[in-house]
């Protein structure tokens, strides 16, 4: 007991250290610099919600993906005659840069599937999710908000522009998504037998007998 007393007396005189608060990357940084950290990441066709992602899910580079999808869809409209804050042109910020930049870092939402897609179509098109102006991409780098203008610009393509849009990303980001599935191999069906089944031939180790003759019976009583 004289023990416990003491070692109880002397944690009450020695100090305890104070546990300093962990810094996260969000709160080291400011929110524009994160921003900006997360715009130059790849888009990995694997995200949490997924588990695993296919093998053939490979990292695609918004700067390579855009070009591609431009050149399949040429009638969508680039949206770049913008200008940055200090008054340069920024033809590299096109409507569909944006529109995949906030599919995959402003939701949040996997490039892989079609109706991920569909979803972020219908945040366009007023249909789902509201979107904030204030957080769409390059709202703070571009000294006018494409925000307003990129809503009218999907919502003026027609339903089948944006089905090929749609399409046209899962191409790209995941090959195997939109292949049709291979069919199964149906098993051979039996031969239908034929109606009449024909008679088995006559096995000749059986005895033949022969018609009763008359004079017969006289025999049998030799």
């Amino acid at each position: 007991m004289a023990c416990t007393s003491l070692l109880v007396l002397l944690s009450s005189l020695l100090p305890h250290p104070v546990p300093q608060p962990l810094i996260s990357h969000s709160e080291s940084s400011s929110p524009a610099t994160t921003r900006a950290w997360l715009e130059q990441h790849p888009i990995v066709a694997s995200f949490p919600s997924l588990g695993v992602a296919p093998a053939s899910a490979q990292p695609v580079n918004v700067v390579d993906l855009v070009p591609l999808l431009y050149e399949a869809l040429p009638y969508i409209p680039l949206e770049n005659d913008y200008q940055d804050l200090d008054g340069n042109p920024a033809p590299q910020t096109t409507l569909l840069s944006r529109f995949v930049r906030y599919h995959t870092f402003i939701k949040q939402r996997s490039p892989l599937f079609r109706l991920d897609w569909k979803l972020t179509l219908a945040d366009y098109l007023g249909q789902n999710e509201t979107m904030f102006r204030d957080s769409y991409p390059n709202h703070n780098t571009l000294a006018e908000n494409p925000f307003e203008r990129d809503v009218e610009a999907i919502r003026a393509l027609t339903r089948a522009q944006r089905d090929e849009l749609v399409d046209t990303l899962v191409d790209l980001l995941n090959p195997l998504g939109s292949q049709p599935a291979a069919s199964t191999p149906t098993a051979e069906e039996p031969p239908a037998s034929s109606p009449s089944q024909p008679r088995p031939s006559p096995n000749t180790d059986l005895p033949s007998f022969q018609e009763p003759r008359p004079g017969d019976a006289e025999l049998l009583l030799q």
